[in-house]
């Protein structure tokens, strides 16, 4: 046996493989994919960030407070006349469809 292994093992040797693989020079990456690659997780990081439902229960209710606060200002806006009844109703409409968008259930 121990013939016929030192025979085949100078045929089908592995040792060359293995030399490379773990004595091997590395290659660096160049700099433009790193920064790629730092930019696509930085990415990613926000992206799974803001699709948390936390943060989207937050950013609705923010929303939705914003544009109650909008339209208390409009309704003052016109009271005073420094905005026009047409304008005011526009813009008004404008926060309503927000509001109903955020607040209507899935």
């Amino acid at each position: 046996m121990n013939r016929y292994l030192q025979n085949e093992s100078a045929y089908n040797s592995n040792n060359d493989i293995f030399d490379l693989y773990f004595l091997g020079k590395k290659r660096s990456a160049a700099k433009w994919k790193k920064a790629a690659d730092g930019l696509l997780a930085l990415l990613a990081a926000l992206i799974s960030f803001f699709a948390e439902a936390r943060v989207i229960r937050l950013v609705r209710t923010g929303a939705v407070a914003l544009c109650l606060v909008g339209l208390i200002g409009i309704i003052g806006a016109m009271e005073c006349g420094g905005l026009s009844l047409a304008a005011g109703l526009v813009i008004s409409s404008l926060l309503l469809v927000v509001e109903i968008v955020c607040l209507r259930r899935r």
